[in-house]
């Protein structure tokens, strides 16, 4: 922790704004942003009625985690105070921390790939490895227009027992119970839906390898097994730290 930054925060709290910050610097690194359009969030730990949320305004690439805005789930900013949020994130991000405690982290993003998919009748195919990987844990919520308190209700119909939701013509929301998850399902859908892009491509000349029934269940089945609590590669349990040295490299000032 830093000695001056962290100083006002328990250490428990301090954690999880610098992993929060992490995830921000990483979209940032990854091309993953679209200016002041999307968002992530992390539960308070021991103070589930709050969150951590980027203020509005600043770059991904300006996320620290001492700038990171406490938010109460009845809207109100608690630390620092007077700095404002967006008021799409507040109703997506509260939408899904007061309905599932356990869902410690929910990222939303407008990448251009998630949009494409999220844009198509078919949505996402168990088309590829990738693809199916995530399969299991998608669900998805129709447009209404642009989010406000109004839909909570409805995000959360819609996201039931998923952890990835494909916000029909808008984009994509994740949740897991640790930051790494979250970032863990955000790197899957986000590859299956490049991958299925440019799989589309070239179907003027060349037809889709689908696969039967019979084999995407089985990778289904697999999948639910790899991924579970005592599967030996749950989604984040190995890369999100790996994902995290990058970003130590990369941009270490997020720890400030």
């Amino acid at each position: 922790m830093s000695d001056t930054a962290g100083a006002q925060f328990s250490p428990q709290e301090w954690e999880t704004r610098t992993e929060l910050a992490a995830a921000y610097r990483l979209v940032d690194n990854l091309g993953w942003t679209d200016l002041l359009a999307s968002h992530l969030s992390a539960v308070v730990p021991g103070d589930e009625d709050h969150f951590l949320i980027n203020r509005y305004g600043l770059a991904f690439d300006e996320i620290t985690a001492s700038n990171l805005v406490r938010v109460a789930l009845d809207g109100s900013t608690i630390d620092p105070k007077n700095r404002i949020i967006g008021t799409g994130a507040f109703a997506i991000h509260s939408a899904v921390h007061a309905a599932h405690p356990h869902l410690k982290a929910a990222f939303h993003l407008h990448t251009r790939e998630t949009v494409a998919i999220a844009s198509q009748k078919g949505g996402l195919l168990p088309l590829t490895q990738m693809a199916l990987s995530v399969f299991p844990f998608v669900r998805y919520h129709e447009f209404t227009g642009f989010s406000d308190v109004e839909e909570r209700e409805e995000i959360v119909q819609s996201l039931g027992d998923g952890r990835v939701l494909i916000m029909r013509n808008h984009g994509v929301l994740v949740a897991g119970e640790t930051v790494g998850e979250a970032f863990g399902f955000a790197w899957r859908i986000q590859r299956a839906c490049v991958m299925q892009l440019a799989a589309q491509i070239g179907t003027h000349s060349a037809e889709l390898n689908t696969l039967s029934d019979e084999v995407r269940d089985r990778a289904i089945s697999q999948v639910a097994k790899i991924v579970s609590k005592d599967g030996w590669n749950r989604i984040g349990k190995h890369d999100w730290a790996a994902l995290v040295r990058r970003i130590d490299r990369a941009a270490p000032e997020y720890r400030t």
